[in-house]
């Protein structure tokens, strides 16, 4: 494995083979979540996909795995690699496993620091499968493929229960039925790498608890039961789900693609997963399956059935809006708690020839209410719900399809229709310019009158629906040291939209440099400029809405002690100008069984246009990403110890306090103090 490591070592330009070598002799052990947060959206559209990854990374990082035997399954978990990518690892390990060193990821095509990293923090060297060998050696083989599958099952079987609660010293206006704690508890189990069950159960602060309505505990409760790798059964999930199928463009509610990880977007194969986070939306209760008849053809089938939270029209008998947030805390929210009912069945059937792809999706979708969100006569500011999706049943059909060019041209699309009587398409195709520069370009259309009630694209608007817009963007690592991201995406909406009467455009633009200063220090920044047309202060006219936000960080490790400085910009011009600025940093120290950091900033905006965000270390499956506007200050402090081999006890305290006012929040959630203190408990319990 030397000579290997050495000979491919001597590819690299002289700076790589003195930045390889500086490596190989000091090999870093880095968090996670510090590569986690280069590709952090700071987007409050984006918030349940980065949980949705951050939860992914948070299972991963607890139970590690092999990367001499890891499989594009467990790759595409991880939610944020791409095709290209994905491939590239599983080339690499297949030429040259086992791997003895994480410096070896160094060598992966197409990786970019933050997808390395990720990599390197959520794996371990473990032993590799036995390779095929000549047929004198087949029962010497055979054996030894034995035994290893035996002792890989057992390493698979863990266990892991972990229970949260958040301690607030301060009391919201309410009124709220229940206390505000906000605790939730995970348990899952994993058979032999063919079972998995488990069980979430969440609750909100300011919901009851074991009384009122949530006289069963928990006011949310999701368990499955998966079941993968037996005969044609691929995989198969029975309780609560996440499916997507194609792009998108019909049937996702899996992961939104964001526009940070559109390299993860061309994966048009059908992804299932239990659902295993607390969120109350965007999930399928019931079974799905997939079955796997050869290597070239997968069929997938699905039917859901589950309660959803609606604000009803003034009769009851239609649905105005569906509700996702998920909060049962006071007596009108709890009277829109599940009073309404969706029921969806489906398949999908995908084809592989070679270079091709070929699949097809069809799906209906019956509310036991029609969904009304918008009546005639309504005001001119509900207009942009024209052509929401109205009625009681719906249907949708889509073809999707993709054709590889060997390892450099990757061409991937998705064309659908439905009940609407138009059609939509989404296509994308990336080019592998070489090993150090990728570029992709994504175009969309989606009619206005066009509509799926569960699909979930790529969208600048938020849905599929009433958008036309194209997307060009890439990833240059011209050596180790130094890797650039940049997109430009452009929209255009012929129909209103909210806070826009009349046709509108669009345009974000983003470009970010990670510069690794040493081994163990690098430097980033980001910048981001994004325009919206807006209504002004004259009716039927629009104006730009530019909003600007600059982000500068360096991170450095020395030992056990890891440290970052940050400085985030914003600014803002609509019918006025606002700025914010954020000064920020944490530092973490890390000695044998025991973990401690701390961190904070000082934040000064004008306004909530200028609002700055702060993407902070916090505990495993909780997401922390507030973002702060007015003038004030935030601290936290997180110590993590093991009590015993398998137990692991986290606490957070954490601190804001806001200079510029003696109350925070409004109605229901104003809090009668200038400051605001939180105390985070976890334990974990491991079985490996």
């Amino acid at each position: 494995m030397l000579t290997i490591t050495l000979l491919l070592a001597s590819l690299f330009t002289p700076v790589d083979r003195v930045w390889l070598g500086v490596c190989l002799a000091q090999e870093m052990k880095a968090d996670w979540q510090q590569y986690y947060e280069l590709i952090a959206d700071e987007d409050d559209e984006n918030t349940e996909e980065m949980e949705l990854i951050y939860d992914a990374l948070s299972e991963a990082a607890a139970h590690p795995i092999n990367i001499n035997a890891i499989s594009r399954e467990q790759l595409e978990e991880l939610l944020c690699f791409s095709e290209n990518q994905i491939e590239a690892v599983l080339d690499y390990v297949g030429r040259y496993a086992p791997l003895r060193t994480k410096v070896e990821l160094l060598m992966i095509p197409y990786l970019d620091d933050a997808r390395r990293g990720i990599l390197s923090c959520v794996t371990y060297l473990g032993e590799a499968p036995p390779k095929p060998m000549n047929e004198l050696d087949s029962i010497k083989y055979d054996n030894a493929r034995t035994e290893y599958q035996r002792q890989y099952n057992q390493q698979a079987e863990r266990a892991e229960v972990v229970t949260f609660a958040r301690i607030p010293f301060y009391s919201r206006k309410g009124p709220y039925e229940g206390s505000g704690i906000k605790h939730w508890l995970r348990a899952s189990y994993t058979f032999d790498r063919h079972i998995r069950v488990g069980l979430v159960g969440s609750q909100d602060a300011g919901e009851p608890f074991f009384s009122g309505k949530n006289a069963a505990g928990y006011d949310f409760y999701s368990g499955y039961l998966q079941l993968q790798r037996y005969g044609l059964l691929k995989k198969a999930v029975v309780g609560r789900y996440r499916i997507k199928s194609g792009l998108g463009l019909i049937l996702n509610n899996n992961f939104a693609f964001g526009k940070s990880f559109s390299t993860a977007f061309q994966n048009n194969s059908v992804s299932l997963r239990p659902h295993s986070s607390r969120s109350e939306s965007n999930y399928m209760q019931g079974a799905a399956a997939t079955f796997a008849f050869s290597r070239r053809l997968e069929a997938t089938v699905f039917a859901s059935y589950r309660l959803i939270d609606a604000t009803l029209t003034k009769d009851s008998a239609g649905i105005a809006t569906i509700l996702k947030t998920g909060y049962h805390r006071t007596a009108s929210e709890m009277r829109r708690r599940r009073n309404a009912s969706q029921t969806s069945v489906g398949a999908n059937v995908s084809l592989t020839l070679g270079s091709f792809h070929f699949g097809a999706t069809a799906l209906v979708n019956h509310y036991d209410k029609p969904l009304v969100p918008y009546a005639e006569g309504s005001s001119l500011s509900y207009l942009y719900k024209r052509f929401y999706p109205s009625g009681q049943d719906f249907w949708n059909v889509s073809v999707d399809y993709g054709y590889r060019l060997g390892k450099r041209f990757r061409f991937a699309g998705e064309t659908a229709t439905g009940d609407s009587r138009q059609m939509a398409t989404i296509n994308s195709l990336s080019w592998l310019v070489n090993s150090r520069l990728s570029l992709m370009a994504i175009q969309r259309f989606y009619p206005y009158r066009y509509y799926a009630t569960m699909g979930r694209s790529l969208a600048d608007g938020g849905m599929n629906q009433n958008e036309s817009g194209l997307y060009v963007g890439g990833t240059w690592t011209p050596n180790s040291r130094l890797s650039v991201m940049a997109y430009a995406d452009m929209a255009y909406f012929a129909w209103p939209k909210y806070q826009a009467l009349g046709s509108s455009h669009s345009f974000d633009n983003q470009v970010q440099l990670s510069y690794k200063t040493a081994p163990h220090s690098s430097l980033t920044a980001r910048y981001r400029m994004r325009m919206r047309q807006k209504d002004s202060d004259e009716l039927g006219e629009l104006i730009y809405k530019d909003e600007h936000r600059l982000r500068v960080n360096y991170n450095s490790q020395s030992g056990r002690l890891a440290w970052k400085v940050q400085t985030d910009v914003s600014y803002c011009h609509y019918n006025e100008s606002s700025w914010g600025a954020m000064l920020s940093g944490n530092a973490t120290y890390r000695f044998r069984y025991v973990h401690s950091s701390i961190g904070g900033g000082y934040f000064n905006t004008k306004d909530y246009n200028a609002r700055v965000y702060a993407y902070e270390q916090s505990t495993p499956y909780n997401l922390s990403f507030p973002s702060f506007y007015g003038r004030g200050c935030r601290i936290y402090a997180i110590a993590q110890t093991k009590v015993l081999k398998n137990l692991t006890l986290i606490a957070k305290c954490g601190l804001t306090h806001y200079f510029d006012r003696s109350k925070i929040g409004t109605a229901s959630q104003q809090i009668n103090s200038s400051s605001q203190t939180d105390l985070d408990i976890m334990i974990k319990w491991n079985l490996k």
